[in-house]
């Protein structure tokens, strides 16, 4: 009896027994379902359908059967299952989960090579679990075409093979950059891949109101400035996947002061006088008077500064109000006349 010999993944020319196994344009037709993603395999053989093959959200889920049809070498298993999968652009992975093994042979995975007409066969390690990406056997109309192949005296115990994803897995989360200024509203939402229905967890980290939600596409108030470690976790009847972000958010610009007027502009000299303005933009943390040698003192940084008119005619007077976002000028006369 010839033995497989182990070759390296996805070996275009794998060591098998000595059958003379057809190539996939020879190979019997299989049933492809009219959905977009939905398994209705054939065995090879029997020509009977897939049993337990279903379509469920995002994947393809179904119980191989594999038969050896009495062929000359008994030892060798097979069965071919074939896939519609046009315009399918979610997880491209085949999923092979096994139920029990044992001492038994060799379990090959094949995959249809459209393009050249030949298989790319892979070893299957003794794990539970194989998983691999099928997206360059996808031919041009959206067929893919597989054969599970074993070899030993009794088949493998193939608990079920999924085609895409069945457990929640979030793909990306918008907006991709979490952003915003203080206040403002926020409307967050995920792509996400699985099999519904899904349970939704924000997280916010205390950057927002509401701090967390349930929604698949809350919306949100953003908080203080800034940064705040959130997370996504979705979950589903398959599993949950978290997926972690942090949310800035920074303080709405300054505007500058805008300086419209300021008194007195007029008064005798001696008189004690406090000067004051009229600020119709945003405040002002720092002032800068100069009373063009009409006063004494002749400049002051209080806020109203309280000073004595000196001199006697009209002096050009400056005060520069300040912030973070810049200062302004305003620019004012005051016209100071001689007591008598």
């Amino acid at each position: 009896m010839a033995q497989l010999e182990e070759e390296p993944a996805f070996s275009s020319t794998p060591q098998v027994p000595d059958f003379s196994f057809p190539a996939p344009s020879e190979f019997k037709a299989v049933s492809f379902d009219e959905a977009a993603l939905a398994a209705k395999g054939k065995d090879y053989l029997a020509e009977g359908p897939c049993q337990h093959a279903e379509a469920v959200g995002d994947a393809a889920l179904f119980s191989p059967c594999c038969t050896n049809g009495g062929y000359a070498f008994p030892d060798l298993s097979f069965a071919g299952y074939g896939f519609l999968v046009d315009g399918y652009e979610r997880d491209h992975t085949i999923r092979f989960d096994w139920e029990e093994k044992g001492n038994l042979g060799d379990a090959w995975l094949g995959l249809a090579d459209f393009n050249n007409d030949r298989w790319t066969w892979t070893l299957m390690p003794n794990s539970d679990v194989f998983e691999t990406d099928f997206t360059e056997y996808v031919n041009g109309t959206g067929d893919l075409l597989i054969v599970t192949m074993i070899t030993g005296e009794n088949s493998w115990e193939l608990n079920s093979v999924r085609i895409g994803q069945e457990t929640a897995s979030i793909r990306s989360i918008d907006p991709a950059v979490p952003y915003g200024m203080v206040g403002m509203q926020r409307t967050f939402s995920a792509d996400v891949i699985g099999v519904e229905p899904y349970t939704y967890a924000w997280d916010f980290g205390g950057g927002a109101t509401p701090n967390t939600s349930d929604e698949a596409n809350p919306v949100v108030t953003l908080g203080a400035k800034g940064f705040y470690p959130c997370s996504l976790t979705l979950t589903n009847d398959y599993g949950n996947d978290t997926f972690e972000f942090t949310l800035e958010v920074d303080a709405l610009p300054e505007q500058l002061p805008d300086i419209t007027s300021a008194s007195p502009t007029s008064g005798d000299s001696g008189d004690h006088v406090t000067f004051t303005f009229v600020n119709s933009g945003a405040a002002a943390h720092t002032f800068s008077w100069n009373f063009g040698g009409g006063a004494i003192p002749n400049t002051s940084t209080a806020e109203n500064p309280s000073v004595m008119l000196s001199g006697d005619g009209i002096y050009h007077c400056t005060l520069q109000a300040t912030n973070d976002a810049g200062s302004d000028y305003y620019n004012f006369d005051i016209n100071i006349s001689c007591g008598g």
